[in-house]
């Protein structure tokens, strides 16, 4: 069941893919990588328990590091576009920021976008759907980036996930100390309450 926030801004956003309705299942995804701590990090957890993820990946990220970009994708995990350099959508002026979604298609093959921070504009929106893609955002957000999170708020949030959510993760520099654990108490949880995973396919 989507939270409130998501259905107000599901109202605005209504092509937005912001949650996955009457799914037994939840939506692993990952923003930001790839990175090459916490992307294999990520990778060695998602094996362990055979998940399959979305990874929404920065374009100048993929181009340092092709090698991981590569490892995403032979793993059987699927890519989408997050910008080349993680612009605001809010602040970047709208021919900025398309080319930069242009520019990451380049180097990541995908139909699949996410806008950084969740930020975007209606004219933005447009603009992106008319070239091809799937806007995909989230009902469940980890907040991993945190630096000052503590397990136990981490926990709570563990606890209001439901069937349907697409669930936010980050593999980047913020998260390297505490993403394996908050990927471990997750997927505890989920297993617990018998809520299976699925690699989104809008």
């Amino acid at each position: 069941m989507p939270r409130l926030k998501t259905r107000i801004l599901q109202f605005f956003f209504p092509r937005c893919i912001w949650y996955i309705p009457k799914s037994p299942s939840v939506y692993i995804t990952f923003d930001d990588g790839p990175h090459p701590v916490t992307t294999s990090i990520a990778l060695a957890v998602l094996k362990k328990h055979q998940v399959k993820a979305v990874f929404f990946c920065v374009g100048s990220q993929v181009e340092k590091y092709p090698d991981l970009y590569q490892q995403i994708i032979a793993q059987g995990h699927t890519v989408g576009n997050h910008t080349f350099s993680h612009e605001n959508g809010w602040t970047t002026p709208q021919k900025d920021y398309i080319e930069s979604v242009r520019t990451a298609s380049k180097v990541i093959s995908s139909r699949l976008f996410r806008p950084p921070y969740g930020k975007i504009t209606f004219s933005k929106t447009r603009k992106i759907r008319q070239l091809g893609y799937k806007m995909i955002m989230w009902s469940w957000m980890s907040y991993d980036f945190i630096l000052d999170n503590s397990l136990e708020k981490h926990t709570s949030r563990i606890h209001q996930i439901s069937a349907g959510d697409i669930l936010v993760f980050h593999d980047n520099a913020k998260t390297m100390r505490v993403l394996e654990r908050y990927l471990e108490l997750t997927f505890e949880y989920l297993s617990h309450r018998n809520i299976p995973t699925q690699l989104l396919n809008p």
